[in-house]
């Protein structure tokens, strides 16, 4: 196997469970972004050095998910209002960086 893939959340009025994890190549990956102002949309982004900052997926409301511009074959659920989870079953090096949950 190649070296670790480093995943990396900043979130600022949010929750992200968790802030830091570093995996192997084909580990799954599963991050948890919790926010407590109730708002409607939800996104999630990833930042690397080749490609900058990134709209991964995003949600408009509880149940709704719809694909950004780069998806990296991750996949969202939306389970509350509150809640969103980012989550992809074998990760690749093209995955790593930082990635960073908001809401609007």
């Amino acid at each position: 196997m190649g070296p670790p893939l480093l995943f990396c959340g900043l979130i600022f009025s949010w929750k992200q469970i968790p802030r830091h994890l570093i995996i192997e190549k084909g580990q799954e990956v599963k991050m948890r972004c919790e926010q407590d102002t109730q708002d409607s949309h939800m996104f999630w982004c990833h930042q690397s050095p080749e490609k900058g900052l990134v709209l991964v997926l995003y949600s408009l409301g509880k149940d709704n998910t719809e694909n950004g511009d780069d998806p990296q074959g991750f996949k969202v659920q939306r389970p509350e209002t509150n809640i969103f989870i980012l989550s992809k079953p074998s990760a690749e090096p093209r995955n790593s960086g930082m990635y960073f949950c908001s809401s609007d």
